[in-house]
């Protein structure tokens, strides 16, 4: 497999030995719909570097969207929900996160213009 280069603003956690079944157990369930556990290299602050697991979905994955534009995307948010929940409160949630990160990622905040142009994360 070819390796991606990507750039992603977050936050590692990490787990307790003895918990670590259970909790990614629950991360295995609520990412269910198609997403598939991979190990990844990241990168923490000091640009040490460390193994970490994340849940991506495939293009192959059958809830995926394929190439969409803001507002294609902005609707699938607003009408999409599963689980865990609605896929704008996950979306919200994620805008929240990443604004307390100090993140200002533009694609996010174009879609996020498209939902509710009266939020104000712009």
């Amino acid at each position: 497999m070819p390796k991606m280069q990507a750039r992603c603003c977050g936050i590692a956690y990490q787990l307790p030995c003895a918990a670590a079944p259970e909790i990614l157990a629950a991360l295995d369930a609520r990412e269910q719909g198609g997403y598939q556990r991979r190990t990844v290299q990241i990168f923490l602050e000091g640009e040490r570097e460390t193994t970490a697991l994340t849940w991506i979905a495939p293009a192959n994955n059958p809830h995926f969207l394929g190439p969409a534009s803001s507002a294609g995307i902005a609707a699938q948010i607003a009408a999409a929900s599963g689980p865990s929940g609605t896929n704008l409160d996950y979306f919200e949630r994620l805008c929240m996160a990443l604004d307390n990160l100090g993140s200002r990622e533009p694609h996010l905040r174009r879609i996020a213009r498209w939902i509710n142009p009266q939020a104000g994360f712009a």
